[in-house]
């Protein structure tokens, strides 16, 4: 009994190490150590769609099985047994109430409040369109609904409707971004602004930048389609530097030490916004390697940065520039 326990803790210890080894840059001059989150860890799926953090600290994530909170140690786990009206889900949204808006594959909406399911809102028209992103601007909600556009959420004698704003399957909408009363909208077909008014309208501002994340400082940091990074500001892109990869960038993050984080599906990379170069020398930029399936990237409260992944969750423990 005694040999065959140790057989198999033994092998669990050598599992739990090779599942936690780390990842190595791309040139093999530094470590870049990956902690990896699957089912085993307690997500309901290992692959995760979308990362969100509330005003308690709880990390949030959804996937195709359910819905994950995590509190630095434990997961706990929200599916349909817990009241939601579906399993797969796709975007997160935290309101400044701490109620947590969840998007499903069917194109449902689900608002979450202290661990508790308390609004379910049916798919716009009755039609089976993915939710991929959920924003709120004031007391508005939108929502990015696939082949559809955005549309927002409308409340008629305490019942949910919507309203459809701008853009269809042609535009390609994937992603919001918003400061103050501006929102920004990435899609296939360019950088767009909604524009407020009697008709909300969408304003095209290039049809190059596939990618736009906006910081806490309302800094529009931007990618294009030929791997180029910057700013844009003035109405214009300021490039700072370009990601020489294979495959296209698929998300940009900002942590609060000043560094800007680009993922393309298979590589992580990093470089310092406050590293002045020359116009014709970029700053200098790190590269990670030993990931796959990226999909988004998301820097919570203290400051750590997440990947999600459609084969598992990452955090990133590398060195700091």
């Amino acid at each position: 009994m005694k040999l065959r326990l140790w057989l198999r803790n033994g092998l669990v210890t050598v599992l739990a190490l090779l599942f936690a080894a780390p990842a190595f840059a791309a040139n093999g001059s530094a470590e870049a150590p990956f902690r990896f989150y699957t089912v085993l860890d307690g997500l309901t799926q290992s692959g995760v769609v979308d990362i969100e953090q509330d005003h308690a600290g709880y990390l949030w994530f959804t996937t195709a099985r359910g819905l994950n909170r995590y509190d630095g140690k434990d997961f706990d786990q929200f599916t349909i047994s817990d009241g939601l009206p579906n399993n797969s889900l796709t975007a997160l949204h935290v309101s400044e109430t701490n109620s947590v808006w969840v998007g499903d594959a069917r194109g449902g909406i689900t608002a979450i409040h202290g661990a508790r399911v308390v609004h379910t809102i049916e798919p716009y028209n009755d039609e089976t369109h993915p939710v991929l992103d959920i924003e709120l601007v004031g007391d508005r909600k939108f929502v990015v609904l696939e082949n559809v556009g955005i549309v927002e959420i409308t409340t008629d004698n305490f019942e949910f409707g919507y309203r459809h704003l701008a853009g269809d399957k042609s535009t390609g909408i994937s992603n919001m971004s918003v400061f103050g009363e501006d929102v920004w909208v990435q899609a296939t077909t360019g950088l767009y602004r909604l524009a407020f008014g009697e008709k909300p309208k969408l304003e095209l501002l290039s049809e190059s930048i596939r990618n736009v994340h906006v910081d806490r400082q309302g800094t529009v940091w931007v990618a294009d389609t030929g791997g180029n990074v910057g700013i844009w500001r003035d109405g214009a892109f300021d490039k700072l530097t370009t990601i020489k990869a294979k495959k296209d960038i698929v998300s940009i993050a900002t942590d609060r030490d000043g560094l800007v984080w680009v993922a393309t599906s298979d590589q992580l990379f990093g470089f310092d916004s406050r590293d002045e170069r020359s116009e014709y020398v970029g700053p200098s930029l790190r590269e990670y390697s030993g990931i796959d399936d990226i999909t988004s990237l998301f820097v919570d409260g203290e400051n750590s940065l997440w990947l999600s992944s459609s084969s598992r969750l990452i955090r990133f423990l590398g060195e700091r520039f």
